[in-house]
């Protein structure tokens, strides 16, 4: 019983390495000093403002609650219409979503590796949560730019792993049975979706293969006050997903062995209860709670 190794009495400190990213391109903006983006864990969204001024969609990243980031050194300050801003906005240069040991559900008789959602069946704080931010207004009076935010995958510059099928979609409810809002299935031909002007929601982002992920969407703003008649209101993003199972960046088995460097070959089926073949025991290795820049591990006395 592993409740017999407690109390631990002996630890050991190992240097660790946190693993994420993301890529975005911005039309016209200026984002020389944007940076390479890095999420964890935690949420974080993908957010959409419009400067009317210079015809150009500016695509930020927001760091929202319980995020574990780095590289988020480029605030992007106000908006240019001066409504929805956040202290947490920033530009980045790359941005990679790391979806390591990512829960396995049946979706469409598909089975996805899903990230988590704020609220609903999977909620998951050591996951990367990834919502989509739209702030399409401006002015004190608020008008509308657009309706709507159009987004469609572009298939051509993106790259899936042979085989493998991309959804991105919300339930209705609290679970994951009922109704959905599908705004990629790749699978089914369904590349593009219209976000309201003006939501903020967290997607389930599911990927039927384990692998890189580069995804490639175009755009662009539809109706208001600009999207009648602004052929210039559009812009194009990239983002990276790194799907797989790896446990402090070793490639995790089938069988949920690893070879873990200074720690030889270990079992992590039961983390953060970690089995060592060389010590013959298990050792306590808490991955939420590791310092900057390391993590603690804990031995036990050895078990009779």
């Amino acid at each position: 019983m592993l409740d017999s190794l407690i109390p631990m009495q002996n630890f050991f400190r190992f240097c660790s390495i946190a693993v994420i990213s993301f890529s975005g391109s911005f039309g016209l903006c200026s984002t020389s000093q944007a940076q390479h983006v890095e999420l964890s864990a935690g949420r974080g969204y993908l957010t959409f403002f419009y400067d009317s001024n210079d015809d150009r969609m500016d695509i930020v990243f927001r760091e929202a609650g319980n995020a574990v980031t780095s590289g988020l050194s480029s605030p992007y300050g106000d908006p240019p219409g001066g409504v929805g801003g956040s202290n947490n906005d920033y530009w980045f240069s790359s941005l990679l979503i790391d979806l390591n040991f990512a829960p396995q559900y049946q979706f469409n008789g598909q089975s996805y590796y899903l990230t988590p959602l704020r609220d609903g069946a999977i909620v998951d704080s050591r996951k990367p949560s990834l919502g989509i931010n739209t702030r399409l207004r401006e002015g004190d009076s608020e008008i509308d730019q657009f309706d709507f935010l159009r987004w469609t995958l572009d298939v051509s510059e993106s790259s899936i792993p042979e085989g493998a099928s991309v959804i991105v979609f919300l339930p209705s409810g609290s679970g994951l049975a009922g109704d959905y809002d599908i705004a990629l299935d790749t699978a089914a031909g369904e590349l593009s979706y219209y976000f309201p002007n003006w939501n903020q929601r967290y997607w389930h982002w599911g990927f039927s293969a384990q692998g890189d992920y580069s995804l490639v969407f175009d755009v662009k703003g539809i109706g208001g006050a600009y999207g009648e008649f602004d052929p210039l209101a559009r812009g194009s993003f990239r983002v990276d997903f790194r799907v797989g199972n790896r446990w402090r960046g070793h490639p995790v088995r089938v069988d949920m062995t690893t070879d873990a460097g200074v720690l030889g070959p270990v079992y992590v089926g039961n983390r953060p209860w970690i089995y060592n073949f060389s010590l013959e025991h298990y050792m306590y290795i808490d991955e939420d709670s590791q310092p900057e820049g390391g993590t603690w591990i804990y031995l036990p006395d050895p078990v009779e």
